[in-house]
């Protein structure tokens, strides 16, 4: 807590993922934090000298989900959608899509050379290695994060 509120008089910016990423192209700020490839690889192709990487003491690796409703109408539409977001096409699209680039969970993503250096394919066992999964908090610890992000905030 204390280092937390100790970085604040050098933010300039705290915002969402479009906001950060206009004030790095523009230049207004230099560095962000909390961001990585989702933020950064997009922008790659117009500002090739911005760069991501992940704090050695590790940093969180965000999981998304899918679920077909067990009511559900359409479950085997369901089932072939989950397949195709898992497979390796879906998974090289979802990663390069036009809003953010994110790193896929199917190691034989359909990327090119291209894609896999904008999103520094080859060192991932390096990143994954010192990164920790972020789960649900528990509620209490969930108030208590809230409530000193918003302390940060309004300090």
């Amino acid at each position: 807590r204390p280092k937390l509120l100790e970085l604040k008089p050098q933010v300039s910016l705290i915002g969402d993922i479009v906001g950060v990423q206009n004030a790095l192209v523009s230049g207004n700020v230099d560095m962000i934090v909390a961001g990585a490839e989702f933020a950064v690889s997009v922008l790659t192709t117009e500002k090739p000298e911005l760069q991501w990487t992940i704090a050695e003491n590790g940093g969180l690796i965000w999981t998304q989900g899918l679920a077909i409703f067990e009511d559900s109408n359409k479950k085997d539409l369901a089932n072939e959608f989950v397949k195709w977001v898992i497979s390796p096409e879906g998974q090289g699209l979802l990663a390069t899509s036009d809003c953010y680039w994110a790193m896929p969970t199917n190691s034989n993503a359909a990327l090119n050379d291209a894609q896999k250096q904008i999103l520094r394919w080859d060192e991932q066992p390096g990143f994954l290695a010192k990164s920790h999964l972020s789960f649900l908090p528990q509620p209490e610890l969930d108030s208590a994060m809230l409530e000193l992000w918003m302390e940060f905030v309004q300090s």
